[in-house]
């Protein structure tokens, strides 16, 4: 798969060039040519403003002043929106006997914004999302259940009658279906929010598919954006497509080449026929980022299951008479998810042009050393980002931080470890070193990754149990990944926390004082799963769904850093008192609330991740504590 994306490092405009335009700095992903041609252009523009100044009459003067601040806000930069990203389960279905046969979620989209900072739509722009992700999800859920149905009751009556056995809970049905949404927030600030979302299908066929769908909105006005309001000439883009697809993929034998495209009868046709009539001809999806508009073609659209899927891009460079408006004016620093098997343009400062990659593949067996390698190419040199044992996936993101490119490569593994591997782009010519800045033990949370002064990161502690902490980290001049703040939050155990089955001496930081010098008592807290009826079965909804305590977090995120730490006193709390994880230095401090909202600390000992205050084992004394591994 190639896609071709120019990418621009730093574009640096003159200081006399800043004077003649009048204008503030913009960065975009345009080349220096079509930056120079246009800051021509706007110096042009600026001219004959300045000249029409000096003689129009003094009632055309507002008409003018007008004209120059609609100027100003076109070239604005966008502002980076900070979302938050949760993955709702809930939609998975159980069979009557409470056997779960369909995997269905999908991702709710939010904000932690301020009021003050919110553009004036985002709210609406996002419950439209989240209304029609769930909503599609759930008819797929549905779907899906009624197979999985079918095929669970027809196996489970076949085990019994060929078993012999008369209880049917002794059959296991290991096939479960999937009817599974992952949404990639492509571009979010205040002008376009696009999303891409991967429908992950498992019905029983013969293999699982994968399509793609796309959600893109005005910002500004809340308004859905379709093709006729992105591109000038519809009637042109399937041809141009077609152009690119050919030359993109000349190792695919498309179905309009193997006379198997229907009414389309070629390639353009077969696109066209998406356009025209998408209801019917489905398969065309496209997100916009800041270099241009992507175009996916799910497998099955064009071609056969075994080429996979398509992807092109009408960059805003070369095709900007297609365009209705300018979208490529960037943020000054931004993160973007990019893909694998797929070749980038990045552009240096100097005008030189290095090629970036990323390939990977899976290797090992199961039961040992299995891994994925990610191989990196970047002009003439090459690398690999590390081999992380028990890695499942691999993601790949472009950091555009102050002129500076950096690329993250980021490995999921086993018990929700994780690692992101950074490297440094921001060479002069090809044949640079390619150099791995440093290797960090978390992975991107919730928050969604798009600010590089804005980043959530989460990673497994074992402290007062095993779970799941995560810390505000930023972006620093050199590239590395620093954390932003004292203390990691870290999620609650699953139940009521843990329970003190003896006095402890420990240090406390009473509720009053916080409540004095913070204004609030310590909330945090995180749901936890399914909720279960009295016989430990899962409780449904009526629509075969199961309820499920969603994971929000109460409070706020940043308070476990806000909350003042300097007025911790010695004191003994006493037997049965409940614990329930709040924060921790990530080294051996954690601090625990109780129900009247004191903060209760424990310092491990050293070098220790089941004892404190010297000898206390944390197992046997912080009952229900749950710990992996």
């Amino acid at each position: 798969m190639k896609k071709r994306t120019t990418i621009v490092l730093s574009l640096l405009m003159t200081t006399s060039l800043l004077m003649t335009t009048g204008c503030g700095s913009s960065e975009s992903t345009a080349s220096d040519k079509t930056a120079e041609t246009g800051a021509a252009k706007e110096t042009a523009e600026t001219a004959e403003s300045s000249a029409a100044e000096v003689t129009a009459p003094a009632d055309e003067e507002s008409s003018s002043e007008a004209s120059t601040e609609k100027a100003d806000d076109e070239n604005k930069t966008p502002e980076i929106l900070s979302l938050t990203r949760t993955r709702d389960y809930s939609l998975g279905r159980y069979s009557d006997d409470n056997v779960f046969l369909v995997s269905s979620h999908y991702d709710i989209l939010d904000t932690d914004m301020s009021s003050d900072d919110l553009p004036e739509h985002l709210k609406d722009v996002l419950d439209s999302y989240n209304k029609e992700i769930k909503t599609s999800t759930s008819e797929q859920a549905d779907e899906c259940y009624e197979y999985a149905k079918s095929d669970y009751d027809y196996k489970r009556d076949d085990y019994i009658s060929q078993s012999g056995e008369s209880n049917p809970d002794s059959y296991e049905f290991w096939n479960c279906y999937a009817a599974e949404n992952d949404t990639t927030v492509v571009r979010a600030d205040n002008e376009i929010l696009s999303l891409m979302v991967m429908n992950y299908w498992n019905a029983g066929g013969a293999h699982p598919s994968t399509s793609y769908s796309a959600y893109n909105y005005d910002v500004a006005t809340g308004k859905t954006l379709e093709l006729d309001d992105v591109f000038t000439d519809t009637g042109k883009l399937a041809g141009i497509l077609s152009d690119l697809i050919y030359k993109a993929y000349p190792d695919v034998t498309f179905f309009a080449d193997d006379d198997k495209s229907g009414e389309g009868e070629t390639l353009e046709g077969d696109i066209q026929n998406m356009i025209d009539e998408p209801e019917t001809y489905v398969g065309l999806v496209f997100t916009l980022d800041y270099s241009g508009a992507n175009f996916t073609f799910s497998q099955y659209s064009l071609a056969a299951y075994v080429y996979g899927i398509q992807t092109v891009t009408l960059s805003y460079d070369e095709y900007a008479d297609m365009f209705a408006k300018d979208y490529s004016m960037a943020p000054e620093n931004y993160i973007e998810k990019i893909d694998s098997g797929t070749d980038y343009q990045i552009e240096a400062g100097d005008g030189s042009t290095n090629v970036l990659r990323i390939d990977y593949e899976y290797s090992g067996d199961e039961e040992t050393d299995s891994f994925v390698t990610a191989d990196i190419t970047f002009g003439k040199a090459t690398a690999t980002a590390g081999k992380d044992d028990y890695a499942f996936k691999m993601e790949p993101y472009l950091v555009h931080n102050d002129g500076k490119l950096y690329l993250w490569i980021e490995y999921s593994m086993e018990s929700d470890y994780h690692n992101i591997h950074i490297w440094d782009l921001n060479a002069d010519n090809d044949d640079a070193s390619l150099e791995e800045l440093d290797s960090m033990p978390y992975g991107l949370s919730d928050r969604v990754p798009l600010d590089p002064q804005n980043i959530e990161l989460s990673t497994i502690c074992q402290l007062g149990s095993t779970t799941t902490i995560f810390g505000d980290f930023k972006v620093g001049s050199d590239g590395n990944l620093k954390m932003d703040g004292k203390y990691f939050a870290m999620q609650p155990i699953r139940g009521d926390g843990v329970t003190l089955n003896k006095d402890v001496d420990v240090e406390i930081e009473s509720a009053d004082y916080i409540e004095s010098e913070y204004g609030a008592v310590v909330n945090y807290s995180v749901g936890t799963g399914p909720v279960y009826n009295e016989d430990g079965s899962v409780k449904q909804m009526d629509d075969g769904s199961y309820d499920y305590d969603q994971c929000e977090k109460s409070g706020s995120f940043d308070e476990v850093n806000e909350v003042p730490d300097d007025k911790f006193e010695k004191a003994t709390v006493k037997k049965e008192t409940k614990l329930y994880l709040y924060r921790t230095d990530g080294g051996r401090i954690v601090d625990f609330t109780t129900d009247s909202g004191d903060i209760v600390r424990i310092t491990f000992d050293e070098d220790s991740t089941s004892t404190f205050n010297g000898g206390i084992d944390s197992f046997t004394t912080l009952e229900d504590a749950a710990y992996a591994g």
